[in-house]
Parts: structure tokens; C-alpha cells; sequence
């Protein structure tokens, strides 16, 4: 993934049945088929919480494959995200323990 400004970042809160379902093993799975990188992680009030960063049109696919096309689809009832500030040290997408 290069650096600079082709690269953004985003924050998605999850809310529905998200946690003890594999949330976290599907969406750091899922990652691995785009350029991005960030993290998951449960939270404790229940919601699953995303960081993602890399090319936009690389953030959207994932997030509209996570969203709507995959296994977890059905188990999400809203996804709140919002912008989020780049970090040039993340290189990978991993799986996170609150």
C-alpha cells in the first residue's frame, strides 16, 4: 500500500448481533482480498468496532462486500462510521482485544 494522500481511513461502529459470531474472524479474513489495512475489535457495550485504511475505492469495496454481501450481512442492524486520521504504521488488518 502506498503512502500519502490516496490512502484515507475510517471508523465503523457495528450494532446487532455482532459479537460470538465471528464478526471478527470474517471482516480480518475478508480484509485480506483488498489493498487496506486496520484493525477489529469486540467492544464492551456489545457493538464490534473497525478501523480501515487505504485507497477509497479499496475501503468501500470491503465495506460494501462486510455489509452486504457476506455471511455477516443479515447479523447487522446499523453501521456508524465516520473519518478517520490515516496511520502509516498499520500494514496489515488484525484482530484486536479490548
Amino acid at each position: 500500500m502506498g503512502q500519502g494522500s490516496d490512502i484515507e481511513a475510517e471508523e465503523i461502529v457495528f450494532h446487532g448481533v455482532v459479537q460470538g459470531v465471528g464478526f471478527r474472524y470474517t471482516s480480518h479474513e475478508l480484509a485480506r482480498q483488498f489493498p487496506i489495512s486496520g484493525w477489529v475489535r469486540n467492544e464492551p457495550d456489545g457493538t464490534v468496532r473497525l478501523f480501515v485504511q487505504g485507497p477509497r475505492e479499496a475501503i468501500d469495496a470491503y465495506l460494501n462486500e462486510l455489509k452486504h454481501h457476506s455471511r455477516l450481512s443479515r447479523l447487522i442492524d446499523q453501521a456508524i462510521s465516520e473519518p478517520a486520521t490515516v496511520n502509516l504504521d498499520l500494514t496489515r488488518f488484525t484482530i484486536e482485544k479490548f
